[in-house]
Protein backbone atom coordinates (compact mmCIF):
# COMPACT_ATOMS: atom_id res chain seq x y z
CA UNK A 1 0.00 0.00 0.00
CA UNK A 2 2.79 2.53 0.68
CA UNK A 3 5.01 2.04 -1.78
CA UNK A 4 1.54 1.98 -4.04
CA UNK A 5 1.24 5.48 -2.95
CA UNK A 6 3.91 6.36 -1.16
CA UNK A 7 1.79 10.05 -0.27
CA UNK A 8 -0.74 8.44 1.61
CA UNK A 9 -0.85 8.07 5.61
CA UNK A 10 -1.53 4.56 6.81
CA UNK A 11 -3.04 3.82 9.88
CA UNK A 12 -2.90 0.93 11.55
CA UNK A 13 -5.91 -1.29 10.74
CA UNK A 14 -5.22 -0.23 7.04
CA UNK A 15 -1.82 -1.37 7.34
CA UNK A 16 -3.37 -5.01 9.17
CA UNK A 17 -6.25 -5.62 6.11
CA UNK A 18 -4.07 -4.96 3.61
CA UNK A 19 -1.56 -7.71 4.57
CA UNK A 20 -3.85 -9.52 6.73
CA UNK A 21 -2.29 -9.95 9.88
CA UNK A 22 -3.05 -9.48 13.54
CA UNK A 23 -3.36 -5.74 14.86
CA UNK A 24 -0.47 -6.25 17.30
CA UNK A 25 1.30 -7.31 14.72
CA UNK A 26 0.64 -4.76 12.01
CA UNK A 27 1.51 -2.08 15.16
CA UNK A 28 4.73 -3.56 16.00
CA UNK A 29 6.01 -4.11 12.31
CA UNK A 30 4.77 -0.20 11.69
CA UNK A 31 6.32 1.09 14.84
CA UNK A 32 9.92 -0.91 14.04
CA UNK A 33 9.45 0.62 10.58
CA UNK A 34 9.60 4.12 12.19
CA UNK A 35 12.04 3.37 14.61
CA UNK A 36 14.60 2.19 11.63
CA UNK A 37 13.39 5.54 9.51
CA UNK A 38 11.22 3.97 6.80
CA UNK A 39 7.78 5.57 7.91
CA UNK A 40 6.98 8.21 10.00
CA UNK A 41 4.89 8.39 12.37
CA UNK A 42 2.45 10.79 13.53
CA UNK A 43 -0.33 11.37 15.58
CA UNK A 44 -3.93 11.93 14.77
CA UNK A 45 -6.37 12.05 17.48
CA UNK A 46 -6.51 9.11 19.26
CA UNK A 47 -4.29 7.04 16.34
CA UNK A 48 -1.29 7.13 15.09
CA UNK A 49 -0.82 7.53 11.03
CA UNK A 50 2.75 6.18 9.18
CA UNK A 51 3.97 8.07 5.90
CA UNK A 52 6.22 6.39 3.58
CA UNK A 53 9.95 8.52 4.15
CA UNK A 54 11.95 8.29 0.48
CA UNK A 55 15.61 7.92 2.48
CA UNK A 56 15.98 6.67 6.04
Amino acid sequence: MMMKHPERPVTVREGRETVRVACGTARSDLLHLAEQGYVEKRATGKEFVFLYRRTP
